[in-house]
């Protein structure tokens, strides 16, 4: 039987997980929410989401920043030995085409195995968002998009902070303008937040071992349009 491993990415609580997941959407928003208001919604303390986010190497990504002493703090969370032992990954990306050929060259570029192990993972989490939502929704799911959304993390583990986002366009001109989204979805965003999951997990294999990677958030968020 091949070997299994469990990767938790972003936290072992999956609520946690997802918390910290909607924490980094509220960059991009034009009305954040606090991690206080956050961490209510999803029924957590607020200190224990904002050390999960310092765990995390995310605190600078925060909209707000509550008073942590120094004994609450936990130290940032180093890889498993199972990662650390891992040698580098040579992945393989489709290149630009050359424009005198019909030829598309592929491109390499050479990532820690743990890099690779939660790109990889993430984009299998994604593409199977993507078929839960057309599944449900049918050709209305092209009008809203499924994407890797990333953050900058400073902790040892995980490298690179991937998550799945739901992006819902909002048109945000003024009244009387031309429409920025020119074919808006044609149903309510709280459409998706009954059809997504808060997380969701992902297994890849590589050289004979499964590596199941658990707890990836899942975040539905509008995103505005303005001319």
């Amino acid at each position: 039987m091949n070997p299994v491993h469990e990767v938790f990415p972003f936290h072992e609580d999956s609520q946690i997980a997802a918390a910290l997941g909607e924490l980094l959407v509220q960059r991009g928003t034009d009305d954040p929410q606090s991690v206080t208001e956050v961490a209510n919604n999803f029924g957590l303390c607020p200190h224990e989401l904002q050390r999960a986010a310092i765990q995390l190497g995310i605190e600078d990504e925060l909209t707000e920043k509550l008073r942590i002493s120094d004994s609450e703090r936990s130290p940032p969370r180093r890889p498993p030995e199972f990662l650390r032992s891992k040698q580098a990954v040579t992945r393989e990306y489709d290149g630009l085409r050359d424009p005198k050929s019909s030829h598309l060259p592929s491109r390499t570029n050479e990532m820690s195995f743990q890099s690779w192990l939660l790109v990889e993972a993430t984009k299998t989490a994604r593409e199977s968002i993507n078929q839960l939502l057309r599944g449900q929704l049918g050709e209305e799911v092209d009008t809203i998009r499924v994407s890797t959304e990333a953050a900058a993390g400073t902790a040892p583990f995980p490298e690179r902070v991937l998550w799945v986002g739901v992006s819902y366009p909002v048109d945000a001109t003024e009244d009387g303008a031309t429409s920025a989204v020119p074919n808006p979805p044609p149903f309510p965003f709280d459409r998706l937040t009954e059809i997504l999951p808060s997380t969701t997990d992902a297994t890849v294999e590589h050289d004979g071992e499964i590596f199941v990677v658990r707890n990836i958030p899942v975040t539905a968020f509008k995103e505005l349009h303005r001319l």
